[in-house]
């Protein structure tokens, strides 16, 4: 490990710009910032993944499209995940790169849990019929 970081270390420094802050010791205080990160993380998919098929099947989809949901999520991902990293790139501020994008999108992540219990209502309040599950027509598997 430490050839490996000597390295990384000795190419940082023949760079025209010092990366050499990147390959520096982390405070204690650092990494718990970073873990605390990562339980963020941790609990967003801990959450999305008890409350969502619960909701979504109660709200009288079936199974597979409960199936289709979830795979919805990391199709989205693929395609826009390359477009919001270049915009966090592109981004000048005084925050940085990456905090504005990252409070945006865990702003937005926040919000969708709160209103995805409330989906029906939602629904109703735009203008959907309240059906019930066994009079439905249409596509259905």
């Amino acid at each position: 490990m430490e050839g490996m970081l000597r390295v990384r270390f000795d190419y940082a420094q023949r760079q025209t710009k010092d990366y050499s802050h990147l390959f520096r010791q982390k405070s204690r205080l650092e990494l718990i910032r970073l873990a605390f990160y990562q339980i963020c993380v941790e609990f967003t998919y801990a959450a999305e993944t008890a409350l969502a098929s619960p909701i979504i099947l109660s709200n009288g989809l079936s199974h597979t499209f409960m199936t289709m949901i979830w795979a919805f999520s990391p199709t989205l991902g693929f395609v826009f995940a390359p477009m919001i990293a270049t915009l966090s790139d592109q981004t000048r501020s005084r925050w940085g790169r990456r905090r504005p994008v990252l409070l945006a999108l865990g702003t937005a992540v926040v919000c969708g849990l709160m209103i995805m219990p409330h989906g029906k209502r939602l629904g109703l309040w735009l203008g959907d019929e309240d059906v019930p599950v066994e009079q439905m027509s249409g596509f259905r598997w």
